[in-house]
């Protein structure tokens, strides 16, 4: 965008440019707006799990992994980057990737009846392949 140099350095207005271009499906100046609000803020991880999902939508689906992974670093105790690295893996009919990011779900909520059951259907699909 040539407007870069001249945006604001607001994480709330960053994420919400972000989401309003994501929703009209320009999902790589999405991402780019999402990375501006990491710049602003690098430990913030929902800006992470933001540029995931934009970077999902663009098909990028090795920077998607690579912000949900980061995401996860900040705040392990996020769910949904767990569930969006899962689809993603069960999208390219990775069932190892699948169990195992399961399993890690699992461990950061060990009493949650539903990552018990995302692992134990997991398990199930790996056997099937």
């Amino acid at each position: 965008m040539a407007c870069w140099p001249d945006f604001p350095k607001d994480p709330p207005l960053l994420t919400a440019i972000g989401q309003v271009l994501l929703g009209v499906g320009d999902n790589e100046n999405a991402a780019g707006v999402f990375e501006r609000a990491i710049q602003a803020e690098p430990n913030v991880a929902a800006h992470y799990l933001h540029a995931a999902l934009a970077w999902r939508q663009a098909k990028d689906q090795k920077k998607a992994i690579a912000y949900l992974e980061q995401a996860l670093q900040r705040d392990p105790l996020l769910e949904e980057p767990y569930r969006r690295l899962a689809e993603i893996y069960a999208d390219a009919h990775d069932t190892a990737m699948v169990h195992q990011t399961y399993e890690r779900y699992l461990t950061a909520f060990p009493k949650s009846i539903e990552a018990q059951t995302d692992v134990r259907s997991a398990s199930v699909l790996a056997q099937d392949r």
